[in-house]
């Protein structure tokens, strides 16, 4: 393949220690019915054999450039990319991730189609532990877009919920990052959020299809989100970037109501996804509530806020804290047959409660509905919870699923609620 004067696609693709899944990566952007293209791979201080590889694919192939710096993370790789970019468009994908053959194909069509300054695609993940696929409507979901192409203004509040904070399943116009002088954040993690959001708010026109075009590795110790733990409030300094700049362009009234709830779905979610890492559960709570929400203004009080998302948000701050009580002073048994519909009012009553050291023992008594997945989730969400299953006929009598949830109990004093419903 011969190089181009001028590209029309800058594939950008930071590396570290991916010698695993590289060379798929590599290939899947060779493959590509797009010939248009240069591919700027930047070697992010790889101790493997990564370096190697990059080098061995540029020797044979002219259309890839090769650039090599200290470990300085992801953001910082795909800056000095840019750098050295010469496309029209610019292309993020990750060393561990592949591509459909006609990825870049469809995205600069539909850029072209609507000159638009952002296309989007659907994409979905690849289980590398269960060696299979699945499907990821949360990349791009096109039931908030009542209109192709669009923008802030016509999206407002669901701008942020069309598309995920991330680079790649996206084409960016580069002419339009570089006149918004937009960069990567030098960030172990969550480096591309700002990059990502303040582009999406300051585009003329965001073209999206709902063609399945990127393949996410998940479940591989090289995956930046798998190191989360180390830098646990990375994603706070990310936002707090992303409001500064809305307000210095003057976009934050047009997304600020979708901007808080976006701000609580990445609290949500990165307290889930750290709940196996007390330490850094402890941090990024503590963070957030002497310092980001403030910053950040969502509380109670914003009436922009999800009210329930809040309360959820809270929920997880405090049980992420608190451990499970050892010896709590009270243990409470609830039985539960098909309580759907009133379970959450219930356990939000006893979990809310000023006395904290509790222990609460749910036991689902052969409930059909949908009862057992929400006393899944509190367990999910408060460590002070326990679920047990009713074992034998459906519908024990209330009197003996109580006897089944003293046996988890661990305090002395024991009050048992009433059979819900």
């Amino acid at each position: 393949m011969s190089r181009m004067k001028q590209p029309l696609v800058s594939v950008i693709i930071p590396v570290c220690n991916g010698e695993k899944y590289l060379r798929q990566c590599l290939d899947s952007v060779l493959g590509q019915t797009l010939k248009n293209f240069e591919m700027i791979c930047v070697d992010d201080g790889s101790t493997d054999s990564s370096p190697g590889i990059l080098e061995s694919y540029a020797q044979r192939y002219a259309c890839i450039k090769v650039l090599h710096q200290e470990n300085m993370f992801a953001g910082a790789a795909r800056n000095h990319g840019m750098r050295h970019a010469c496309g029209k468009y610019l292309a993020f994908i990750d060393c561990d991730d592949f591509a459909e053959p006609d990825y870049l194909e469809k995205l600069t069509d539909l850029c072209e189609k609507y000159q638009a300054d952002i296309g989007l695609c659907a994409a979905d993940v690849y289980d590398q532990g269960k060696k299979k696929f699945s499907g990821a409507p949360w990349f791009l979901r096109m039931e908030f877009v009542d209109r192709n192409p669009f923008n802030a203004r016509s999206a407002g509040d669901n701008l942020f919920n069309i598309t995920g904070s991330v680079p790649w399943a996206k084409l960016f116009r580069f002419d339009f990052i570089r006149k918004l002088n937009l960069e990567f954040q030098p960030l172990r993690t969550a480096n591309d959020l700002f990059f990502v959001y303040a582009a999406l708010a300051n585009a003329d026109q965001i073209a999206a299809t709902d063609e399945i075009l990127l393949h996410r590795r998940v479940e591989i110790s090289t995956n930046l989100q798998s190191n989360t733990h180390k830098s646990p409030d990375d994603f706070c300094k990310a936002l707090l970037a992303v409001k500064e700049r809305l307000l210095q362009d003057g976009k934050f009234q047009l997304v600020e109501k979708g901007f808080a709830n976006a701000v609580l779905n990445h609290c949500i979610y990165n307290l889930k996804r750290l709940g196996s890492r007390p330490a850094a559960c402890v941090q990024l709570s503590e963070a957030l509530d002497h310092d980001y929400l403030q910053k950040l203004d969502v509380n109670e009080e914003n009436r922009h806020a999800s009210p329930q998302q809040m309360k959820l948000m809270r929920g997880l701050m405090r049980s992420r804290i608190a451990q499970r009580p050892e010896h709590p002073l009270l243990s409470i048994v609830i039985v539960v047959s098909n309580a759907e519909k009133s379970i959450s009012r219930s356990l939000d009553s006893i979990m809310n409660q000023t006395l904290f050291d509790i222990d609460v023992v749910c036991v689902n008594d052969g409930s059909v509905d949908g009862s057992l997945a929400v006393l899944n989730d509190y367990q999910s969400i408060d460590r002070r919870a326990a679920v047990i299953l009713s074992q034998g006929t459906v519908g024990l009598a209330s009197g003996q699923s109580r006897r089944r949830g003293c046996g988890p109990s661990r305090s002395r004093d024991l009050h048992g609620r009433g059979r819900l419903p």
